[in-house]
């Protein structure tokens, strides 16, 4: 087994045999580092080291924050370049509920992990916001594949721009939560 160990500066934790002479994330000298006991079970460390969540999260947000510039590009650039966002927009506009699923199912994942339950603040305030990035998703993709009619380019660019302060919200909160780990099995 190998010691760990963490650095005091930073907090990244690493295998002792793998440090040289400075902490590879800040730059401090090893004499800052000190020992470390992992105080969550290898099982759940194992799962929570894959980085699923936070991997799969970057795909709705890429998408979102995408749609708007398309939407717009849609809207003042005629002819073959119009054309050309038009179509990309409609297949960032069916991945982004897709992806979203994506995110949402491995954010429980990672939840039950992190915290084993879903009731706490924060993981209420992405349930709330992830389920609400879904449904305003989903209805993008709906009017973008069908429009009905008397929805206008204003209304659809209103809701990617919601969709990417859903996930401003999701990774405001995340963000907070990416050092906590409840400790045991």
């Amino acid at each position: 087994m190998d010691n760990t160990i963490r650095c005091k500066a930073c907090g990244l934790v690493l295998p002792e045999k793998s440090l040289k002479e400075v902490c590879p994330a800040c730059g401090v000298p090893k004499t800052s580092f000190e020992p470390y006991k992992d105080t969550v079970s290898a099982e759940r460390r194992l799962i929570l080291n894959l980085h699923l969540h936070p991997i799969l999260v970057h795909f709705p947000q890429a998408f979102s924050v995408l749609i708007p510039f398309l939407i717009i590009g849609t809207i003042i650039i005629d002819g073959g370049w119009g054309e050309r966002f038009q179509y990309t927009l409609d297949i960032l506009s069916l991945l982004l509920p897709l992806s979203t699923i994506a995110a949402i199912a491995t954010g429980l994942i990672d939840a039950k992990m992190r915290f084993k339950k879903y009731s706490t603040p924060y993981i209420r305030i992405k349930i709330i916001a992830g389920s609400a990035l879904f449904v305003l998703s989903s209805s993008l993709a709906g009017f973008l594949w069908g429009p009905p009619s008397g929805v206008s380019d204003a209304v659809i660019l209103g809701i990617s721009i919601m969709c990417v302060i859903c996930n401003v919200i999701l990774g405001m909160t995340g963000g907070k939560l990416m050092e906590a780990i409840l400790p045991g099995k």
